[in-house]
């Protein structure tokens, strides 16, 4: 019993003084003396790291959602589509539909939305009119993000 007492007492104080060096660290990058922190890292990472930024740049947009109303293929698909798509705008102006198409297949998806919560509260709004509609994650258009 007393070498786990022991025990609890020393992990307390080596917590405590490793609480205490890190305020000290801080405190000593917060004076008006001033200070240079040099961050070294390898090149291998420094080209990782640029060709994220790179690809995220070239997206184009965020990560978000997109409800798809359409999905089809074969022969009268693209009018299909076209038609889907036309039917949406007159009935939901504020909303946007795009037309994707990788191959074979035709989709009409609409809005841009940035949580999946706003995506589902338009879905609850359009599932009468596009019972097969769902969900999908997208690259949406940050400038056209609903309301």
């Amino acid at each position: 019993m007393k070498t786990v007492l022991i025990i609890t007492i020393s992990l307390f104080y080596i917590i405590a003084n490793a609480q205490d060096n890190a305020k000290n660290i801080f405190n000593k990058l917060n004076d008006n003396n001033g200070g240079d922190i040099k961050v070294y890292q390898s090149p291998q990472l420094r080209l990782a790291m640029e060709k994220q930024f790179a690809s995220i740049d070239n997206k184009k947009g965020i990560e978000g959602y997109r409800i798809q109303i359409y999905f089809g293929n074969g022969k009268s698909a693209r009018q299909k589509t076209n038609n889907v798509r036309v039917t949406f705008i007159s009935q939901h102006k504020d909303t946007k539909a795009h037309i994707v198409y990788d191959n074979p297949y035709f989709r009409v998806k609409v809005g841009d939305y940035r949580t999946k919560s706003e995506a589902l509260y338009f879905l609850t709004q359009i599932k009468s009119e596009y019972p097969d509609a769902f969900i999908v994650p997208d690259i949406i258009d940050v400038d056209n993000t609903n309301k």
